[in-house]
């Protein structure tokens, strides 16, 4: 491993995890980038942070690095400045979710929406919080992957990972399964101008410890029953029609309460990032960016 390579860990055994890689088409959930030849760095829910790793012993991960191979200095001093600046913003899961189930092609069951209800309207109450500590926190939000994503999209256009699809969507570039008849993404449902419906229901307050993993095991499980079923063969019926476009339209409108307050809360955040680039996945760095090489695997542990 070199300084700035990008470490892609796979996903961990908890629903969450799974949840993540199901809906990022992959097999992990998390990013760091090497800091030092025995550390990397990396956003954990208590923050940026750098923390020493034994390399030949813990887990497999993936190694990949910028095929270019720049000088991995200006990477570094990125990661310094967010690490001096002590950014401790990370989404909450249930925010997690919320935006990928918004900003991906999902299967549009009666099942699936009704979960993916659920999540939005819990992570928009979830958002409400944010945006209040924000009032009172000056910093930048970031995910774990997005944190990687941002420290090379900072260093200007020789350090940026290109990704052709996953995240910030192009029509021209999503691949045939995303093009799959009767797939559905929710971002493409909203309407402009339309008045956002601010009114959600107490679902999230509701949540008590565990029952998110569980919420979380659920829409796994949906997914997977969707897949095994024949997803469209499945969704589709006339009888399921009429019920699927009224929870489509249901959970679009939530996913514009939910875009309208995160792109708030990046205002506050001061971070000038698209509203669909905050949910750049793991499998999205690993998968989908056409400027990055595999150099291999490593066995990691932090220590």
């Amino acid at each position: 491993m070199k300084k700035g390579d990008i470490i892609i860990f796979k996903a961990e055994d908890c629903w969450f995890s799974r949840a993540i890689a199901v809906l990022s088409h992959s097999d992990v959930c998390h990013a760091a980038m090497v800091y030092t030849e025995d550390s990397i760095t990396e956003n954990l829910a208590d923050g940026v942070q750098v923390n020493r790793v034994s390399v030949s012993e813990g887990d497999d991960v993936y190694v990949l690095r910028l095929a270019s191979e720049p000088d991995a200095g200006p990477l570094l001093c990125c990661a310094d400045a967010y690490l001096q600046n002590k950014n401790k913003y990370d989404f909450p899961g249930l925010v997690l979710l919320g935006g990928l189930l918004i900003y991906r092609y999902i299967v549009p069951t009666p099942k699936i929406l009704k979960i993916a209800d659920h999540i939005i309207d819990a992570a928009c109450l979830q958002l409400d919080l944010m945006i209040q500590n924000a009032l009172h926190y000056k910093g930048r939000a970031m995910v774990c992957s997005q944190y990687i994503y941002q420290i090379f999209y900072d260093c200007g256009e020789e350090y940026r990972i290109n990704i052709a699809d996953g995240c910030l969507w192009n029509d021209a570039n999503r691949t045939l399964e995303e093009n799959a008849s009767g797939n559905i993404c929710l971002a493409h449902y909203q309407k402009e101008n339309r008045n956002i419906c601010n009114s959600f229901s107490s679902f999230s307050n509701c949540l008590k410890e565990g029952e998110e993993e569980a919420l979380y095991k659920e829409l796994c499980m949906a997914f997977l029953e969707a897949e095994e079923n024949g997803q469209q063969e499945n969704c589709l019926k006339e009888t399921d029609e009429d019920k699927v476009q009224k929870q489509i339209a249901s959970a679009a409108q939530k996913a514009e309460g939910f875009c309208s307050r995160l792109k708030h809360f990046l205002e506050l955040m001061n971070c000038d990032m698209p509203v669909d680039a905050m949910f750049v996945t793991p499998g999205d760095i690993l998968n989908h960016s056409t400027n990055l090489k595999r150099v291999g695997t490593v066995s990691l542990k932090r220590v």
